[in-house]
């Protein structure tokens, strides 16, 4: 019998393997969908062979961690600070131009085309 499984307010497929369902939750990459994996002593388990304490256990391991809508919350939080501090990076990203320090005489053409009045004009 298998059960519906929703993890993180994301409904998991039953029929695909348990990693490359968690790869679906925000902030779980790769790694540590690995690491939830080897926590249940089985790296190529399927959802719909978990039982409800198995599901139990990823829940709480889960939960270790800042992930899903906590997480988004906390990098809007941080751009919003960045923003009012005006820090550099921020501001950049929020006219559409390069971040780190790339070339804008040659390269970033589209945030040139699209940010006309920010950049000082077309030539």
């Amino acid at each position: 019998m298998s059960i519906n499984v929703r993890i993180q307010n994301i409904n998991f497929n039953t029929n695909k393997s348990l990693f490359s369902e968690l790869l679906k939750i925000f902030g779980i990459g790769k790694s540590r969908a690995l690491e939830i994996c080897n926590h249940l002593k089985n790296k190529h388990i399927r959802v719909n062979e978990l039982t409800s304490d198995q599901v139990s256990k990823v829940e709480k391991y889960i939960e270790q961690f800042m992930v899903g809508r906590d997480l988004k919350n906390e990098l809007k939080n941080i751009h919003k600070i960045m923003l009012m501090t005006k820090v550099r990076r921020a501001t950049r990203k929020q006219k559409g131009l390069p971040v780190n320090g790339q070339n804008t005489k040659t390269n970033g053409k589209t945030a040139k085309k699209i940010n006309k009045s920010l950049v000082g004009g077309s030539k």
